[in-house]
């Protein structure tokens, strides 16, 4: 997987997490966010550091798996 790609996944995660999020100032910065993972995307594959390999699946699904915890926690608060 590239790094380039990673980062569409975040910037993706980003857009999914604003779609549920009740509090519109976390949404904005949620969607601002996955705007810059975006960019940040275009940039690497206008380079050739876009073709330097990104952790496995196992590690995305891990940070996903904090991203729940966060959000939970967020909620009971």
């Amino acid at each position: 997987m590239l790094l380039a790609q990673l980062y569409d996944r975040h910037a993706d995660e980003c857009v999914r997490s604003a779609e549920h999020s009740d509090n519109p100032a976390r949404r904005a910065l949620l969607l601002k966010c996955a705007d810059q993972w975006r960019h940040e995307a275009q940039q690497l594959r206008a380079t050739e550091d876009g073709a330097v390999s990104a952790p496995d699946l196992a590690t995305l699904r891990d940070g996903r798996e904090s991203a729940r915890t966060s959000r939970r926690r967020e909620r009971a608060g």
